[in-house]
């Protein structure tokens, strides 16, 4: 038995609407996934929902100061990413058109789950002190990093429009990349506390294509080129090359400028560079964002939006019911397991109950048996104690009220009914232990200990443990003597876990 998942839950999503249609789908599994633990999906569900909003993401690569800021500024025809950051400015930053008409920026910092949301106004201001601190402390000789490490800003009326998403890097001197480190290892969720490498490497692992920015003059830069092989073997992106500040070489080198990238960095790339190369001009505050070929990029960037639309839809699409499937068989398994549970519980506690009752029931027999004993043992004293009374009672020594109070005195005494109190218990506390030990065993042998609902063998945040927990079985009151009268004289009568009834003296007494 199972809980079986809406079918309207697989419709396909593609198409116009088939986004948000997607969004709801996937916010729905990862509150599922999340409540159950249902690892990995929360993390790799949360990068779908962060994704498809987005469109084409778009990352521009590049060392510091090789215009990546002005390429970027040229492409959404407005000075949107500042040019005069230091080359030290460790955060990514991710320019997308406003989807609700209004300008705002998310900050995120080191070590923080999730960003902060403030006006344009506010987050460049805060980036501004930041840069002058990280300046201040260069200065001085002291190595600091930032503190910011990404920040998402939502323009409106961007020249490339909402189907592409601009991600500006730091330079390629600001971070490191090993090829000998596993992409898995590379790739780490942002919901966790993370570094600006770890940053970098999640956001171009997503990433559907690649704008490579090389200064014109410094095509041949070693660091560009050694990044380029190690990112190649690591990762696999179609990379679009951009040759910036164009004005510091003469235009008629530029298709030389052309040649010797390909010759160099085609091999390298190991693919060859499909779009004519574009070149923008050195930036600066106050300068206005222009280049050659911006207008082609933009065609060009735009059109592969359209092509991978549809793609990724289908992709999304896949993801969701590959994720709705996997996790409604964990889900089944896990029900399963523990109706299971449930049910050899029921059936344990039954056995318990059966078990405990005899086991009580045995010591309340030994209790009886021992206490019979023990009271046949003082039988012979009680007779003589019980006559040695009625005499002196008989030669007047003793009162009717006087002989009563010593004889119930004196048969307490000889009885120890404290210690009758101690068989009984004691017989029923070793039967209480003999019924846990006996329930502990039982449940261990069905593997009673605990039932995880989770995935891939990791114990899942909501697991409950179900344990039979057996109280000991304790007597609460003190037994007290009973008073029976008793029609035959000659009779003394035992009562088993309390003590002897004197009855007959009393009955003499009233003779």
């Amino acid at each position: 038995m199972g809980t079986r998942m809406d079918p309207s839950f697989f419709g396909a999503g593609c198409g116009p609407g088939g986004g948000n249609s997607q969004l709801r789908r996937l916010e729905e599994l990862r509150a599922i996934a999340l409540r159950y633990q249902l690892e990995p999906y929360p993390e790799n569900i949360s990068d779908r929902v962060r994704d498809i909003p987005l469109g084409l993401m778009v990352m521009v690569v590049g060392e510091g100061n090789f215009g990546k800021s002005s390429l970027i500024n040229s492409l959404a025809g407005r000075e949107i990413a500042p040019v005069s950051i230091i080359p030290k400015t460790y955060k990514v930053d991710v320019y997308r058109e406003s989807r609700d008409g209004s300008e705002y920026a998310v900050v995120r910092r080191v070590g923080e789950a999730t960003g902060t949301q403030m006006s344009i106004a506010e987050a460049i201001s805060m980036c501004e002190a930041e840069e002058a601190r990280l300046s201040d402390a260069a200065q001085q000789g002291v190595d600091r990093e930032s503190t910011i490490v990404e920040v998402i800003w939502n323009y409106c009326g961007l020249q490339f429009g909402p189907e592409i998403c601009l991600i500006d890097t730091p330079g390629l001197a600001q971070f490191s990349i090993s090829s000998d480190v596993e992409v898995k290892s590379l790739v780490k969720g942002l919901g966790t506390p993370y570094t600006i490498d770890e940053v970098w490497a999640h956001w171009y692992h997503r990433s559907d294509l690649v704008l490579w920015a090389f200064q014109a003059d410094k095509m041949e830069s070693r660091e560009t080129r050694d990044t380029l092989q190690k990112l190649t073997r690591t990762f696999h992106k179609r990379i679009v090359p951009v040759a910036t500040k164009a004005d510091l070489i003469p235009r008629e080198r530029w298709n030389e400028v052309v040649g010797r990238f390909r010759s160099i960095y085609e091999p390298i790339l190991g693919q060859q560079i499909e779009q004519s190369l574009c070149l923008t001009i050195s930036g600066g505050k106050g300068r206005s964002v222009c280049g050659t070929g911006i207008a082609e990029l933009t065609s060009f960037l735009r059109r592969v939006a359209t092509e991978s639309a549809e793609r990724k839809s289908e992709a999304d699409e896949a993801f969701i019911q590959d994720a709705a499937s996997s996790m409604e068989v964990l889900l089944t398994k896990s029900a399963n397991q523990l109706l299971q549970n449930l049910r050899t519980i029921a059936d344990t506690a039954d056995e318990i109950a059966l078990r405990a009752m005899a086991e009580v029931r045995r010591a309340v027999d030994r209790a009886i048996k021992q206490g019979h004993e023990y009271v046949q043992q003082r039988i012979p004293g009680l007779r003589s104690l019980l006559a040695a009374l009625y005499r002196k009672f008989q030669a007047g020594r003793y009162s009717r009220a006087e002989a009563k109070s010593i004889a119930e005195r004196e048969v307490l005494s000889l009885l120890d009914v404290p210690k009758l109190e101690r068989i009984l218990n004691d017989n029923l506390t070793r039967a209480g232990q003999a019924v846990t030990s006996m329930a502990e065993a039982i449940c261990h042998s069905k593997q009673l200990g605990s039932v995880d609902v989770g995935a891939f063998g990791i114990p899942a945040k909501d697991s409950f443990r179900m344990k039979m927990q057996v109280p000991h079985v304790r007597v609460p009151d003190r037994i007290s003597l009973p008073r029976l009268e008793l029609p035959n004289p000659g009779c003394l009568l035992p009562v088993a876990g309390a003590a002897v009834s004197v009855a007959l003296f009393y009955l003499s007494l009233t003779g």
